[in-house]
Formats: C-alpha cells, structure tokens, sequence
C-alpha cells in the first residue's frame, strides 16, 4: 500500500499550477531489511528522474523505472521534469541499522544521523566554519506508554540536513558537537518540530564531555529562563552518527548529547523584528540585530567601538551599510552617554540605551555560575525596532560552576569579574560606579535567592536532571571512558570522583558554597516580622537586621508603608521614608507593602518587603492592650506571605 510521505518541496514553474503530491511505498527513516520501493509524482505530464547516491538529479539523470530495489543505506532523489524545466523536487533516506541496534533502547529520545560515507569530523575546525555536509537525520522520541525509544520506533522526525563540527576549544575532543540545518531538496532551509520544540530549521548536537556532569549548559539555560528571558531549549538525546558508508552500528554510539535550539531571531526564540536588506531607513532600521562578544572568525561582519570593544552581527548576519553604520553609531551614542558627566540620569545616561534589568541578570548570572568565558567571550546582545539594546541570550556554560582551572573558576569563593581586565569586562565597570546600579543589582540578587536559587529548588533540579540521565550516562561512559581521569581544564580531585553522582555531588556543593559566599557580599534585607497573620488593626510589625552589617557602619533601618522604595534618586531617604531602629515596631492599622532597607548615612543595604494584610473584622489592639493573646509569624525578604512559624501565647494573667 502506497504511503503519503511529507509534504513536497517544489521548484515551481509555469506549466506547474497544482502542487504535485508524492507517493512511496514506505516511509523513510530506519530499516532492518532490504525492500522494494515504489514511488511516483501524481504531476500529469511530468518525468521523474532520479539518483541513489544523494547528489542532486538533473535532466540528464536516469528515468525513474518506478520502483527500486533498496539493499543498503541510500539517500534517493528524485525530481519532476516538463518540457526540460524541473518543476518539483523530492527526496527520502533509508539508514540500515544491524539487529544490535534494532534491538537498543533508551530512556531518552534518540537521534540517528548518517553522512553516507563522509567523515564530517575530520573537517572540524575551531573557526566553526567548516562546510556543512549532506546527512539524513532520524529523530525518535519516546513511547509514551513504556517512556522508551528504540531507533526502529516511530519516528518523530526524517529528512535532509547539512551538518559540521561546531564549537572552538571543544574541536580538540573525540567527541564533538555539531551544527544541524535541516534541508530542503535544494539545500534550503526548511523549519520542522523536532521532539516537540517550535518549529525552526538551524539547531545544536551539543557533546558535553569536560563537563562529565553533562548538565551544566542544560541548568543554565534553565536558570535563564526562570529568570524571565529567553534562553536556548534544551533536551538530553542519545546519538548514533554513522560516516563510514555502512549500516548503522552500535560502533557508531557517540553517546549523551543535548538537542539545543540555535541562538537566532524568531518569534519562539530571539524575538525582535526581521530586519532584510531592503530596510534602510528609520525607524525600521532601528531594529532588530543581535549581536554578540566572541572570538571571531574571518567571515564574521564586525565591528570595533569607541571604548575598543570588538562586536560580531549574529542577524543580520551580512548587514547592509546603513544597517552597520546604524548599530555601530548606536553603540558609539551608548558608550558617549554611559562614560560622560550625567551617566546616571536616566535620560541622558546609559539607562536611555540599554535594558538594565537584563544587563543586571546576565552579570548575576555568570557570577553565580563563574562562568569563566561570560561577559568577555560567548556573550550575546540584541537589540529590537525602537528598542533598548538586552543582553543575552547566555550561551555557553562548559567552563562553569566550578569546571576549569583557568581564572580562578575551580573556587566558589571571589569574584570573577577580578580575574579579567577591565575592557573584558564590558561596560560593568563604569555601570557599577552609579550607585542605583549596584543597589538594584543586590536587590535582584537576594530576590532570586528566594526562587530561582535557593538551594532547596536547585537541589532538587540536580537531582531530578541526574534521575533523568542515571540510565542512559552508564553507555555514555562507558564510549567515553573519562570519570576519574582528567580532561581539559578539570578542577582539582578529579581521581576522586570515579563515577556520575561523584560529579554531580561535587558540582551541587560547589555551588552552595557560591552562593554562602556571594550572600555575604553584601548587606542583605531586613527581616520583617508581624505580630499576626494576617494583622488585626494596629497590630505590630517589627524590622530586624538579619545579620551584622561589615559593609555598613551603625546603620538605621528606614521604612515605607506605600510600597515606595525608602531610597530615593538623590541617594538619601525619600519623604516618605521612616527611620527606625533594629528591632523596633511599627502600628498598621491597614494592609500594606512595607518596604525597608538600612541606610548608614552613606550606604544602603538590599531592599526586604513584604505585603501585609490587615484584616478589619478582627479585634482592634489597643496600646493598652499590646501584651494580650498574639501570633508570631517572621516573614522572609522577598516571599511576601510566607509563614515560617505560627505560634498563640497567652499570657498567665489568661490561663
């Protein structure tokens, strides 16, 4: 019985006015047997012409007989001619695979790829920029009743690609990584779903391999993401990559890799505006670019700014010249305004450029993670129509969280940012000097500490990601027989850590003691504490340091009950501000967002808040009546209502 393969890919022509359909016998993808294939275009008047050694046909290629005896791993290609123009084009691969690997299986999606003889890894090169090779990729997710994959399962996806090394250290390692662009009969883009993601056509077969955790990029990204930006999507797969012309072979095992999504514009990734080439003019030049800080590569568009930073167009990836005289002149107006005299005033100064927020995330986020490579290397900007320039997406996290020797990075204590130079460490240095910048910036800090990462949630995501890989790392190591031994840039007691967990475990306790050690780098929220949950009128909130402050001297607390920040843009307490001493009580007698920070005259701690409800139908408390029955309930910076202790006292003179 004839199957309806995917949809056709057509070169269209005049005499064409209907999309032909094409039919074959059977679906490509794995196959255990030889068979044969019939297939045939419904394009009336057309002759289909053909090859078996995935070149392009052309109209001198044999005549399609209409079926074909398949023995062996072949990429056919056919195309549909009238009147000698090509009017339709179509294709379909069939990977042999041994009963070995007919009979593996995984608890992880699996992807097959076969170059049909050609050794792709041989033309890696460090540049990235190695000429993309004709593959067949076979993607199979899991079978939702068992959760397993098998490569002769359903498929999820089969069909053409490009495909070569990627990477610039990581080329040095046996097992490499690999860019993937999915094609169409003319070597064009074409966008597919792959294991359930939004459909794009440019995608990554990140290897980790230093990183015998295998998690780092994945846990990356994900804090990214949790943090309110794009970041790449990710999922754990096991790959077969066949080059040697034969069937596919448990040989051709390379091990756990990471299916990621390629860092590109696109409505469900970078999401600014398409700029082409025919957008010249304002405002639409304006935007979008993405841009980025990276080693460069002789085919890269770059450009170099007034402070001597050395940027790359990601998109568009050839600008036009009114394109690059726009974002260069932008970053040059952007540089003028953050290194001149009124570099704080929010429109004049760099706040009128650049999305602070962001820029203050992505710096967390490599301090946290001392990513080693981050703000000066592998660092992302872009920039959208009439937008603020963001950074970000984050990208590449190898050499992190503890996972080099170089810059200091195997410790979790000091900063990063000490151990480059300054024009390494792009524009933080000057945003830093506004004291607004560094305020907010440990404001966000001590925020994600309560979400993003507190160590209670980052536990149990290790924990749930090695869960996820505990099966399917065992053939990884085994293939890559690296635990114990020590790769590129390893941290210290390597030997030590013979198996996965060890890895995991010694990442996991890195990263607590990061974050033990960034707490205490700054002075954190005052701790709010409420005489009841939720207060009756006039009930009691106090506001304690949390702990002695070594950065401030004597500080007082300042408090505001309208939510507004006690800080104001001078630097000093706002009118609306409160001073108070530690440990001393505030009367609300309605709901409220308190909001404190301790201030010593000069410097200013974190900011702690906390919504308050009052609720009136309760008995008021009177001053009189301070020491009757009340409830004790301390409410951590930043988690709003969170009760960590109820407790009703009454007093003897009740009993």
């Amino acid at each position: 019985m004839l199957l309806v393969s995917w949809p056709p890919l057509i070169g269209y022509a005049q005499e064409a006015d209907v999309e032909p359909t094409w039919t074959l016998s059977q679906a490509p993808g794995m196959v255990q047997r030889a068979f044969d294939l019939s297939a045939r275009c419904d394009l009336a008047g057309a002759t289909v012409r053909y090859t078996i050694d995935g070149s392009a046909p052309s109209v001198e290629s044999p005549v399609w007989p209409g079926a074909y005896r398949v023995e062996a791993t072949t990429m056919l290609r056919w195309i549909a001619v009238v009147d000698d123009v090509i009017v339709a084009r179509h294709g379909a691969g069939y990977l042999f695979v041994e009963a070995e690997v007919a009979d593996f299986s995984s608890d992880l999606p699996i992807v097959v790829v076969d170059s049909f003889g050609v050794d792709i890894n041989s033309e890696g090169r460090a540049d990235s920029r190695g000429p993309k090779r004709p593959v067949w990729s076979v993607f199979i997710d899991r079978d939702p009743a068992p959760g397993r994959a098998s490569p002769v399962s359903e498929v999820d996806f089969s069909g053409r690609a490009g495909m070569r090394v990627r990477g610039q250290s990581s080329t040095m390692f046996p097992k490499k990584q690999y860019t993937l662009e999915l094609w169409d009969e003319e070597d064009d883009d074409q966008s597919a779903s792959l294991l359930g993601f939004p459909r794009e056509s440019d995608w990554i077969l990140h290897a980790p391999f230093s990183d015998k955790t295998l998690m780092r990029n994945v846990l990356a990204y994900a804090w990214f993401r949790e943090m309110g930006h794009y970041a790449v999507k990710t999922q754990y797969v096991e790959l077969f990559f066949n080059h040697d012309g034969n069937s596919v072979s448990l040989q051709d095992y390379v091990g756990v890799y990471v299916l990621m999504e390629k860092i590109k514009r696109d409505s469900k990734r970078v999401a600014i505006s398409k700029l082409d080439e025919e957008v010249n003019e304002l405002p639409d030049l304006s935007g979008g670019y993405i841009f980025k800080k990276d080693k460069g590569t002789r085919n890269d568009v770059n450009f170099r700014t007034p402070d001597g930073h050395r940027f790359g167009f990601v998109e568009p990836d050839e600008p036009t010249e009114a394109q690059f005289d726009y974002l260069s002149d932008h970053l040059a107006e952007f540089e003028e305004a953050l290194y001149g005299r009124e570099f704080t005033d929010p429109d004049k100064g760099y706040a009128a450029y650049i999305d602070v927020d962001s820029f203050i995330d992505l710096h967390l986020h490599v301090e946290i993670c001392r990513n080693i490579d981050g703000i000066r290397l592998s660092t992302y900007y872009h920039k959208d129509r009439e937008g603020k320039i963001h950074m970000g997406p984050v990208w590449d996290y190898n050499l992190s969280l503890g996972n080099t020797t170089m810059r200091e990075g195997q410790y979790p204590d000091g900063w990063y940012h000490d151990t480059i130079y300054d024009r390494e460490y792009t524009y933080f240095g000057r945003l830093f000097q506004d004291p607004g910048f560094e305020l907010r910036h440990w404001d966000r800090y001590y925020q994600l500490r309560k979400t993003v990462f507190s160590k209670t949630k980052l536990s149990d995501q290790i924990d749930a990601l090695t869960s996820e890989l505990s099966e399917a790392q065992e053939r990884n190591f085994e293939k890559w027989q690296i635990l114990g031994v020590p790769v590129w840039q390893n941290p210290r007691g390597v030997w030590e850590r013979q198996h996965h967990v060890d890895e995991v475990a010694w990442m996991k306790n890195w990263l607590f003691q990061r974050l033990d050690w960034l707490d205490e780098q700054f002075t954190p929220p005052p701790v709010i504490e409420a005489e009841a949950m939720p207060l009756p009128r006039g009930g009691k909130v106090t506001v304690v340091l949390q702990t002695p402050s070594r950065r401030l001297r004597n500080p007082e607390l300042f408090v505001t009950l309208d939510g507004s920040d006690p800080r104001g843009a001078d630097n000093w307490p706002t009118e609306m501000a409160v001073a108070i001493a530690d440990g001393e009580g505030v009367a609300l007698h309605e709901t409220a967002m308190v909001r404190v920070r301790a201030h010593d005259g000069r410097r200013w701690g974190a900011l702690g808040e906390a919504q308050l409800i009052v609720d009136a139908s309760l008995p008021e408390v009177k001053a009189s009546q301070g020491q009757n029955s009340w409830w004790h309930v301390v409410l951590a910076s930043g988690l709003g209502l969170l009760v960590l202790g109820w407790l009703r006292r009454r007093l003897t003179s009740q009993s």
